[in-house]
């Protein structure tokens, strides 16, 4: 091609390309050997100074109260529905930290691993996504490595926080995120006072590792360079060891991925192997379909796509402007699904596609519109909807998309305690909710969660609700359990007011949309199924 240009007297000039800054993490640097394999000694002393942020305590209340426990009494053949009331566990990870400076590393794959072209057995499926999971997050751990710092100072700040200062850190691939861990190793050790065999003080030189985690990561602007806030809860005995109150001591730093990725695509793995023989074969016809649905025709009547019924504040919405034919149909589609649904199998997922700018999120806003009856200001409309994006970005969008036609009171944004209110756009906090007095989210009680239309969350984030039993196939349990139990209490039979007891058989969440499910991986999509899918 070039010398065909300049046979055309074509002048061929070079890309303009702006130097990395010296400073800049991505350049090409040179290490002393003495400095890397200060990292590889044993550590005599290790300290965590993160803040604790979990939900467990909340998932439990959650999975307990939900609804109220009660003896199982049902029929024998479905009895020990006592798990029910415990939240589900996570996949235990340990993350290896020195993982990543190992020099040899082997890597055998599992006999298990299958061709997914060539099997439909869930055992495989989830043996071999496992499997890539586990390796996926090896290969980040490595190239984590690249972003590792030798005598760096930190920065001081406030509320129990450090700043790291590094040049071009929000550019680079894989992308650090809040909740990653942060190993800082002291260059000078830290000297302890220790009574030998005679009784005499003598100071001992310790190697000290401390381990911390990014609560936030902000782009430098003009001349500041990026910047990774790291939590820095140093205790009273810790100060005083450390002796850095002027933020003077130099660190090699390292930084490692968290565990929350693996461990909860492999709880959604867990969950896929652990159902049931005729559960997996219901499953099957979501994840492998061969046959197409069959969907009963809607009327004449119910083909109308005109949302010009809505109630709402739409000055920035575009949910009012027509749908053209091919939105109209995606629309038309999921009115059609959702009212003749199928309770003996599982349909496979209707797929909308398109390229940039054709409007997939309005015609998403659309269709959630029309599930949740808002077309037609439909009262009796009892449909839930879990929504999920696989980017906080995406499902703040859809957020705040949403606010033009459904309160605020009916929308609720879930985050992961991990990551600090602090650290969210302000326009999103009205739909959350954070422990009094803290910068750290947490759970409606059961009574708040029947108010909402709407849950939000990214696809991983969607494990809470695992965790805490909040999913159609334990609410459905539940509720039978508790239909059972108030009916064994009385013989004849308990009514009030001359109607007999029963119990909604309504799936909590009616209906579930992932938008741009194209960006996630397919055990990120597992983690939202396992909360709505109920293989009877």
């Amino acid at each position: 091609l070039t010398d065909i240009l300049r046979s055309e007297n074509v002048s061929i000039r070079p890309r303009a390309t702006a130097p990395l800054g010296a400073t800049s993490i991505l350049r090409d640097s040179y290490v002393p050997h003495y400095l890397k394999d200060h990292n590889l000694h044993p550590t005599a002393l290790q300290w965590s100074v993160s803040k604790k942020r979990d939900m467990d305590q909340v998932i439990s209340l959650l999975a307990k109260d939900f609804i109220p426990a009660v003896p199982c009494t049902c029929t024998p053949g479905i009895s020990g529905h006592g798990g029910i009331y415990e939240p589900n566990q996570p996949f235990p990870i340990t993350p290896n930290l020195r993982f990543a400076l190992q020099t040899t590393i082997l890597d055998i794959s599992p006999s298990k691993v299958a061709d997914l072209d060539e099997t439909d057995s869930l055992q495989e499926y989830a043996d071999t996504f496992r499997h890539t999971v586990k390796l996926e997050y090896e290969e980040q751990m490595r190239l984590f490595e690249h972003y590792s710092l030798y005598q760096h100072q930190l920065k001081p700040m406030t509320n129990n926080t450090a700043r790291i200062l590094i040049p071009g850190i929000l550019d680079a691939r894989p992308s650090l995120s809040i909740a990653d861990i942060v190993l800082l190793r002291p260059i000078q050790p830290i000297v302890m006072y220790q009574p030998d065999y005679h009784g005499r003080l003598t100071f001992t030189p310790n190697t000290l590792e401390i381990q911390s985690r990014i609560v936030d990561l902000v782009r430098g602007r003009k001349d500041e360079p990026d910047s990774v806030v790291i939590s820095w809860e140093l205790d009273i005995g810790q100060k005083e060891l450390l002796k850095d109150d002027r933020f003077l001591r130099e660190y090699n730093i390292r930084f490692v991925p968290n565990e929350s990725f693996p461990q909860k695509c492999n709880t959604a793995l867990g969950w896929l192997k652990g159902l049931s023989k005729p559960q997996q074969q219901n499953v099957k016809d979501l994840l492998f379909p061969v046959v197409a649905p069959m969907v009963k025709p809607l009327s004449h009547d119910q083909m109308s796509c005109d949302m010009s019924g809505l109630a709402g504040d739409f000055r920035s919405s575009d949910v009012l402007k027509p749908l053209n034919e091919a939105q109209a149909s995606f629309v038309r589609m999921i009115r059609a699904r959702t009212l003749d649904p199928t309770f003996e199998s599982t349909r496979p997922a209707c797929i909308l596609t398109g390229p940039a700018g054709t409007g997939k999120t309005k015609t998403l806003i659309a269709a959630i519109a029309d599930v949740l009856g808002l077309r037609k200001q439909d009262k009796t409309n009892k449909n839930r909807i879990l929504l999920c994006a696989p980017s906080h970005a995406a499902a703040d969008v859809l957020t705040e998309r949403l606010t033009a036609i459904l309160r605020r009171d009916e929308i609720f944004r879930m985050y992961s305690s991990s990551r600090p209110s602090t650290t969210v756009s302000g326009k999103m906090l009205p739909f959350t909710v954070t422990i009094p007095g803290s910068d750290t989210f947490t759970l409606p009680s059961p009574a708040g969660w029947t108010k909402f239309r709407v849950v939000i969350c990214t696809c991983k984030d969607a494990h809470i609700l695992y965790r805490a039993q909040i999913t159609n196939y334990a609410i459905r349990t539940k509720r039978q359990c508790f239909l059972s139990y108030i009916k064994s209490r009385t013989p004849i039979g308990l009514n009030f007011g001359g109607s007999e007891v029963s119990c909604s058989k309504e799936p909590f969440f009616s209906h579930l949309f992932v938008d741009e499910a194209g960006q996630a991986t397919e055990p990120e999509i597992l983690c939202p199924m396992s909360v709505v899918l109920d293989p009877l």
